[in-house]
């Protein structure tokens, strides 16, 4: 079985493949000082650029405020890997993001998915473009659709298998 394939169905897997330091939070505390105190000898300025550059998450949510208050139970990820996957697009904002979903600003005039006609320019392929930066196995799966002419908010699964309750 070759790497990243799905024996079932051959097709790809999706997969969050960003691997990440990992801090418990055991105390209450703002994100910047609580990170001041882990990793020790780290300047002010590096923490805000590693906020800057949404490297940061907590509790799998990325997070670029440097007073973001921290509770006890709380968990601090820092991405080992430069954040190159920055998403940008006219036609889409992204919204939200962690290890199983993507949710988006869709504006009008864009197609949620590919037609016979129109393959390229739809959110799922932009999407699929998106997610393929940091695995080429990675792609998006619909949650739901809206039509061209409709804006609004759009939910797409980074994994079929893992949550089937986004599909019923």
């Amino acid at each position: 079985m070759s790497r990243g394939k799905n024996s079932d169905s051959g097709r790809p897997k999706a997969r969050s493949v960003a691997r990440y330091t990992i801090y418990n939070v055991t105390e209450p505390a703002e994100l910047m000082d609580f990170l001041m105190r882990k990793m020790a000898g780290i300047s002010r300025s590096k923490v805000k650029a590693l906020l800057a550059n949404r490297v940061i998450l907590v509790d799998n949510v990325i997070t670029t405020q440097y007073n973001f208050a921290l509770k006890p139970g709380m968990k601090v990820q820092i991405s080992k890997v430069k954040n190159n996957r920055e998403f940008k697009h006219p036609m889409l904002k992204l919204v939200y993001e962690d290890a199983y979903i993507l949710v988006v600003e869709k504006k009008e005039g864009l197609l949620s998915v590919s037609t016979e006609h129109q393959k390229e320019r739809t959110a799922q392929h932009i999407l699929n473009e998106y997610v393929k930066r940091s695995h080429r196995f990675n792609r998006v799966f619909v949650v739901h659709r809206l039509d061209r002419e409709t804006s609004g908010l759009m939910m797409y699964a980074k994994d079929e298998k893992k949550n089937p309750e986004y599909f019923t």
